[in-house]
């Protein structure tokens, strides 16, 4: 959190469907994917509101759509980390 405080600018990767490829010789296998890398500029989201959207949004994608309640006790301690896109790439070894 300090080093976001102190340089906005960051770096991350994204991978999914990620599986080995056997082959016949195990020096030969191999791993399928999909990946993303981007950079862009991070910022620690302090707005109650905006905080509030970004976890129903996790939420929502993990937990179905319903109706949340947070406690303050953990909202409290929760911290939302809002990264604004540059630039991303993506790579594909299916």
């Amino acid at each position: 959190m300090d080093i976001i405080r102190k340089n906005e600018r960051v770096c991350f990767e994204l991978e999914g469907e990620v599986s080995i490829a056997r082959a016949s010789k195990p020096c030969k296998w191999s791993i399928d994917y999909i990946s993303a890398i981007g950079f862009g500029r991070a910022s620690i989201v302090e707005d109650v509101e905006e905080k509030k959207k970004a976890l129903t949004v996790i939420m929502d994608h993990y937990g179905g759509k319903e109706p949340y309640e947070y406690s303050k006790k953990a909202f409290g301690k929760t911290a939302i980390i809002k990264i604004e896109i540059d630039s991303i790439t993506c790579k594909k070894s299916l």
